[in-house]
């Protein structure tokens, strides 16, 4: 089950109209794109749904856990738990990854890479953190795409949280400013 189809099923269970739903907070055809999955629910609007229908952000995600697959959010719970595993060593988890993302060229698997590698980062001695070449390429690839999005979602949001120890301070300050202006918006209609 998407997002889209969560939002209406929890429209629904709770009696709540479209025109209901929408009002101050988006038209009511943009609330039927994203329901039908037309258009993807920026951030905004949708945690301004989910707090109209009195629903937490956590149970909105649990819901989405509970339901999916295979999924960005999972391959990430996945590799966490993974990296508490100390059978599997480090440097064995990285060039898995690394492989994965030679396959894939996902930007996914790039994050989950950098992410491993910046585990327990702050334990290491200084020189032990260094990145290849190849290292400085995801971290680019990652930037580039938080740069392009035109909403942050919930995958971009994580990306940057997690990941923000590797970006220097004037990006950070250009995301947050971006995040900041996102919200803002007092019209959420989708193109």
């Amino acid at each position: 089950m998407e997002i889209h189809e969560l939002l209406r099923k929890f429209r629904k269970e709770r009696g709540v109209s479209q025109k209901e739903l929408a009002h101050k907070i988006t038209s009511r055809e943009s609330l039927v794109k994203y329901e039908s999955g037309k258009n993807q629910i920026p951030l905004i609007p949708l945690l301004a749904f989910l707090k109209k229908m009195n629903i937490e952000l956590d149970e909105c995600l649990f819901y989405l856990n509970k339901i999916n697959g295979n999924h960005p959010r999972q391959k990430l719970n996945q590799l966490l738990s993974q990296l508490e595993d100390v059978k599997l060593p480090i440097d064995d988890r990285l060039r898995n990854l690394e492989l994965d993302i030679k396959k894939t060229k996902s930007i996914v698997d790039k994050r989950n890479y950098l992410i491993a590698k910046g585990y327990q980062w702050h334990l290491l001695p200084n020189d032990e953190r260094k990145f290849t070449l190849h290292d400085k390429v995801y971290i680019k690839a990652i930037m580039n795409h938080l740069e392009k999005v035109a909403e942050y979602g919930r995958f971009e949001i994580v990306t940057f949280t997690s990941l923000a120890f590797l970006f220097t301070t004037e990006f950070i300050q250009m995301q947050a400013s971006k995040v900041e202006r996102m919200g803002d918006n007092e019209n959420f209609l989708s193109s």
